[in-house]
């Protein structure tokens, strides 16, 4: 299975950070979906198919920011995704990702992602609340990363459907903590607080820091990230 993870947050808690962390932990060739400009600090790369496989046919990995048009985000989601599906060995980053689902309704090339995706490809999604994200998707979700909420519903669903987690700190949680929740192999649910902001975080606002090892991983999210999900 390929690793899907899950990331659930207000905004300026985070999330676009820690999916680049995460990325960078997980494979050498990144690739973000930047709907909201997120990552604005790194140059945008053009969304062609050619220029797509140039970068990743590089043995260094490479790091593509995509921005579409507001008006075109489907159109620009399914040209990346079909740029991609042949290659193996990457992180996606689809930022803001409630774009391409709802509770009842998924987009046919995420669907395909999440279900068939080599096991070397790490998907990424970050969206603010988890009725943002299909229920199949969240099924799907090999790691759930929480910043802090009180919003009692979702909390509620989420202890219904991802059993073991510790949603009980998610509450209290200081600016930048966040709770990692994963499924073992013998299908036992773990937590695991990441209370070290200075392993991960980094202001994606500075192109200095976010375009060199800032972004890259610390060894301590490597190592951590690797272990639980290889």
């Amino acid at each position: 299975m390929n690793c899907c993870i899950t990331i659930l947050g207000r905004r300026r808690q985070g999330k676009s950070t820690l999916a680049l962390a995460l990325a960078a932990a997980r494979s050498n060739s990144i690739l973000v979906l930047d709907v909201n400009a997120q990552y604005r600090s790194i140059p945008s790369s053009p969304l062609d198919e050619e220029y797509i496989h140039e970068a990743m046919a590089d043995p260094e990995g490479c790091l593509l920011v995509f921005r579409p048009d507001s008006a075109q985000i489907t159109e620009a989601w399914h040209t990346l995704a079909q740029a991609l599906w042949e290659w193996e060995d990457y992180a996606l980053i689809l930022d803001e990702a409630s774009e391409f689902q709802s509770p009842a309704w998924r987009d046919e090339w995420l669907d395909r992602f999440l279900r068939q995706a080599p096991d070397s490809v790490s998907i990424i999604m970050t969206t603010h609340r988890v009725v943002d994200v299909a229920k199949l998707s969240r099924a799907l979700s090999s790691d759930l990363f929480l910043f802090q909420t009180r919003q009692e519903s979702d909390l509620q669903l989420l202890t219904s459907e991802f059993p073991g987690l510790r949603a009980d700190i998610v509450p209290t949680l200081p600016a930048y903590h966040v709770l990692h929740h994963w499924v073992d192999h013998g299908g036992i649910g773990k937590n695991n607080l990441w209370d070290k902001p200075g392993e991960w975080y980094v202001n994606i606002g500075d192109s200095a820091r976010a375009s060199t090892a800032g972004v890259r991983g610390s060894s301590a999210v490597r190592a951590e990230f690797s272990g639980i999900t290889a």
